[in-house]
């Protein structure tokens, strides 16, 4: 990592992140031109402090409300991917993946019979964090778990 104010905020972000404030912590995001971060997490007062202590000079964070953690969407980015043999005939799971804005993005074949087998079985029913988009198949035959570098 460059040794710079914006990375080494950024380092700061991540250990807090990891740390004592994991539970209200969603995604970063960064543009490095302008040596800004983009954190989303679910409003706290005790973290948003935190960051802000940990910022150095020139450097520009920016807080985004989300109503879901991290650690709550690797759960259920997990949960999707673990029921892929569950979807078998009905679609396509093709992808798997969290988006640092608070929700998991589900790529499969078909999102109109997907999303409401998805949501049912594995979303919890106050969420807004599961997404479902088409994707199309860039390596017919091949289940998410077999492609090369496993699910994503």
């Amino acid at each position: 990592m460059d040794d710079t104010p914006l990375f080494r905020t950024l380092a700061r972000i991540g250990d807090l992140a990891a740390g004592p404030h994991a539970d209200v912590y969603t995604g970063l995001a960064v543009d490095e031109a302008r040596a800004v971060a983009e954190v989303w997490r679910i409003p706290s007062a005790a973290f948003e402090e935190a960051v802000c202590a940990a910022a150095e000079k020139r450097v520009t964070v920016r807080f985004h409300d989300t109503d879901v953690s991290r650690t709550e969407l690797e759960a259920l980015a997990q949960r999707i991917g673990e029921d892929v043999n569950r979807w078998d005939g009905a679609f396509q799971l093709r992808e798997v993946g969290i988006v640092e804005r608070g929700v998991v993005s589900v790529g499969v074949d078909d999102p109109g019979t997907a999303r409401p087998l998805i949501e049912g079985a594995s979303v919890p029913s106050t969420s807004r964090s599961c997404v479902c988009t088409r994707r199309p198949s860039t390596d017919r035959g091949r289940s998410p778990s077999s492609a090369p570098g496993g699910r994503q």
